[in-house]
């Protein structure tokens, strides 16, 4: 008889988990608390759902066991998830190399996913919550709100905090606790930031090119660029989130953000240009000239007019800001945290606890934004289903 798998969660790997348990022979019922299951799917990448990303390097994800988690990637990468994904109907396209359904449509993608599941005889029972894992000399017990499930293995597919907050079901966390695996508390990943500053609050809501460096005591830790946003609380866009993810809720750790807001020009040259314009025609005003380089609200929140147009240039491709803190979990996109891959085997499997997986985010490790985070899921829904003893 074939064994019985539960899948504790239906987010994007559980419901990927459950699918690749199924096609090896499993018998698979997925336990999701919510009405309906791949509700955060149905968000992403503004939900047009970026599935996963083709300029994968091995500095996109972040880990305790940074090794361990690349090769799940590497046994089930990019050409893997396209192949399977097209093998169920979703055909992609790519922007840049950030991988999408051909209609655009992150609904498409979960309908396929359901429809898939469904063709495999898998079980998705909704509004199921469940309130506590244990092991007896049976196998294990999914204890819900209304009843009890058993099975030979199950797989913790419960997501993180990001997203959904205080309305988190923290299963993975007690599920650690209760067979002692190491276990790091989650903190939130891609996810705008909130400077210091009286500039902030000031200088509107815009979005423009830019690049952003992160410093931690002093010492540059990641620079991306991209298109930043500002905001009434602080800033955000896609070079925000990215270099959010370093920062660590550390004793003695300050982080300061520096803000190139003129990533197409150099200080120096820019400097000459103007002092040239300015200099052919006597009288232009030099506010003026470089107001033109910046959104109103932008520039009267830190123009001077008292400081040479040299130093307001160097300032502006380097404007340094404190970090306060990051927003919270319902602004995250994922979070860093959750059970330590150095406690699992190469199938996210405990190893002191046969038929017990952790996956998707509620394993450590955090990607960057653009389908990183889904190829995770794929990768390590895909290690765990090839883990199972069938």
């Amino acid at each position: 008889m074939s064994r019985q798998v539960i899948v504790i969660g239906g987010g994007a790997s559980g419901i990927a988990a459950a699918i690749f348990a199924a096609g090896r022979g499993a018998r698979v019922t997925v336990l999701e608390k919510g009405e309906k299951p791949l509700k955060k799917l149905l968000v992403t990448g503004n939900g047009r759902c970026n599935l996963t990303n083709l300029n994968c390097s091995e500095d996109s994800w972040r880990s305790t066991d940074p090794e361990l988690a690349r090769n799940m990637i590497r046994n089930f990468g990019v050409k893997e998830t396209l192949e399977f994904f097209e093998s169920i109907g979703v055909f992609t396209k790519d922007r840049d190399g950030w991988v999408y359904p051909v209609n655009d449509r992150a609904s498409s993608v979960a309908a396929h996913l359901v429809k898939e599941a469904e063709a495999l005889k898998i079980k998705i029972k909704t509004r199921e919550n469940v309130t506590e894992v244990s092991k007896d000399d049976k196998g294990f017990v999914c204890r819900t709100e209304t009843y009890e499930y058993r099975a030979d293995a199950v797989m913790i597919a419960s997501g993180s905090c990001a997203y959904y907050g205080d309305h988190y079901t923290s299963i993975a966390e007690q599920t650690a606790r209760r067979f002692s695996v190491a276990y790091r508390v989650f903190e939130p990943a891609l996810v705008p930031l909130v400077p210091d500053g009286s500039i902030v609050g000031k200088w509107g809501s815009d979005r423009l090119p830019g690049t952003a460096r992160l410093y931690r005591n002093g010492k540059m830790l990641s620079e991306k660029t991209g298109e930043l946003q500002l905001a009434p609380y602080g800033i955000s866009g896609i070079p925000i989130l990215q270099i959010s993810s370093f920062i660590k809720d550390e004793p003695g750790a300050e982080y300061t953000v520096g803000l190139d807001f003129l990533p197409f020009f150099k200080a120096e040259e820019l400097s000459d240009k103007i002092a040239r314009l300015c200099g052919e025609r006597p009288g232009r005003d030099m506010g003026l000239m470089l107001s033109g380089l910046f959104p109103e609200k932008l520039f009267r929140a830190v123009f001077d007019a008292d400081e040479t147009p040299e130093s307001f240039i160097r300032r502006m491709k380097d404007l340094r800001l404190n970090i306060k803190k990051k927003k919270g979990f319902e602004h995250a996109m994922t979070a860093s945290g959750g059970v330590l891959l150095s406690a699992l085997n190469e199938h996210l499997e405990v190893p002191d606890v046969k038929g017990l997986f952790f996956i998707g985010e509620a394993a450590d490790v955090d990607g960057d934004c653009g389908g990183y985070n889904l190829q995770w899921a794929w990768s390590s829904a895909h290690a765990a289903a090839a883990g199972l003893e069938l």
